[in-house]
């Protein structure tokens, strides 16, 4: 049975969604709120939730705020046996603020942490796992440790690129990646110009997986494309742009329930229902980790409408 080992970043999230339309340079009056969170921590609480154990490997501060970080992972069953406490550096932290529409208008991070994730600890993986296995990486690593990665672990290996500022850090890695999911904002730093219509996906995607085996996953308030074996896909539904809360969290989702359909052998447009509907889940809790499990995403699948398929690529 393939196992998930997730490398990436866990931090202290602390989230402000304004009362009224954000005013820039002046203060303003907000809901604020605290939360663990991380891309890679928010990733593997969302597969556990799925039923799937977890290999969490990451760095922890042995600061306050670290320890409760860990303590929390344990609480909801993470396999923290690769991961590590390192003196000196503090936690991860990373500040979003949301205006009153729930849409995200600026977050900061502070991941220097994420730079204890280095090499010596991958190394304690290479004969750890196998080729069945799933490596899922988030971009808060180093460059030198995810081209370390790819180039000595085993498995399959999925990517989420976090943000425009970091996806840099593929660069001498991306056309090994076999699952990669970016935003829309991330994927047209990639296509170098605007993503409006379906001829715009599709030519990026048709570059991205031009006679290769990897799955380009592009996520938008629409839904989601997806490019395998020359062929694009597109799955979505209204309601994602009509009622939307908070979008802080709903791409980890997404990804999680992605991976989940790939380890139990769906087809695409399975796992991009799948995806959509946690990904619909975790908006609607206004959480960044919502609380559910397969079966309520499969409840959630009935009471949505997902339309699409495949597009015609010529």
């Amino acid at each position: 049975m393939a196992r998930v080992f997730v490398i990436g970043g866990a931090n202290i999230d602390i989230f402000a969604r304004s009362d009224e339309k954000i005013i820039p340079h002046d203060s303003n009056i907000a809901k604020i709120s605290f939360s663990y969170g991380g891309v890679g921590r928010n990733i593997s609480e969302n597969i556990t939730n799925l039923g799937e154990d977890i290999y969490f490997v990451s760095a922890f501060s042995n600061d306050y705020f670290g320890k409760k970080i860990a303590q929390d992972c344990l609480d909801k069953g993470f396999n923290l046996a690769f991961s590590k406490f390192v003196d000196n550096v503090p936690s991860s932290i990373y500040i979003s603020i949301f205006d009153n529409d729930g849409g995200t208008y600026v977050s900061c991070n502070d991941m220097e942490i994420c730079n204890c994730i280095d090499q010596n600890m991958i190394f304690d993986l290479i004969n750890v796992i196998t080729d069945e296995d799933y490596v899922i990486v988030d971009t808060n690593l180093n460059e030198d440790t995810i081209t370390y990665i790819f180039d000595n672990l085993k498995g399959k290996k999925i990517v989420d690129a976090v943000s425009v500022n970091k996806i840099h850090r593929l660069q001498k890695v991306i056309k090994r990646i076999d699952i990669l999911k970016l935003n829309r904002i991330e994927a047209e730093t990639v296509y170098n110009g605007k993503l409006i219509e379906d001829a715009d996906y599709i030519n990026l995607l048709n570059q991205m997986t031009f006679e290769s085996d990897r799955e380009v996953v592009i996520t938008n308030s629409e839904g989601v494309y997806v490019g395998y074996h020359n062929e694009v896909y597109f799955y979505g539904h209204n309601e994602l742009v009509d009622s939307l809360k908070k979008d802080a969290g709903a791409g980890d989702a997404f990804l999680a329930a992605y991976v989940y359909g790939d380890l139990h052998k769906v087809n695409i447009e399975s796992k991009c229902c799948l995806g959509l509907a946690a990904s619909r889940l975790t908006i609607l809790s206004g959480d960044s980790v919502a609380k559910y499990n397969i079966h309520d995403v499969s409840k959630q699948l009935t009471r949505m409408h997902i339309k699409g398929g495949k597009l015609k690529t010529n």
